[in-house]
C-alpha cells in the first residue's frame, strides 16, 4: 500500500488500484525490460516500489507516480521476495 493505492504483481507488469475507489490507477509494463515473471512487491522509501523479476534475477525500482521502471545494478539468481528496511 503506498498513498492509498495497492499494487499488484501481474507476471510483466505491476498494477495499481485506487482503494477508495477501487479503480485501476496505475499500470507499470515490465515487459519492455524483458520481464516475464514479476514475483513480489516492497514499499520502499520516497514513494517508490521495488519488484523482484525472478527469472531475470533482477529488482527494479517502480515509481508509481511517474510510470517507470528502472533496474538496480544488482544481480540475484532466483531473487523472489523482498523486504526493505529503513536505516538511521
Amino acid at each position: 500500500m503506498l498513498d492509498g493505492h495497492l499494487y499488484t504483481a501481474d507476471i510483466d507488469r505491476i498494477v495499481g488500484f485506487n482503494r477508495s475507489t477501487r479503480e485501476q490507477s496505475a499500470e507499470i509494463d515490465l515487459a519492455a525490460h524483458g520481464v516475464t515473471f514479476v514475483k513480489d512487491i516492497a514499499v520502499g522509501g520516497e514513494q517508490a516500489l521495488f519488484a523482484s523479476a525472478t527469472k531475470q534475477g533482477r529488482v527494479y525500482r517502480i515509481d508509481p507516480a511517474s510510470g517507470t521502471a528502472t533496474a538496480l545494478d544488482v544481480d540475484v539468481p532466483g531473487v523472489n521476495g523482498l523486504a526493505c528496511a529503513r536505516g538511521d
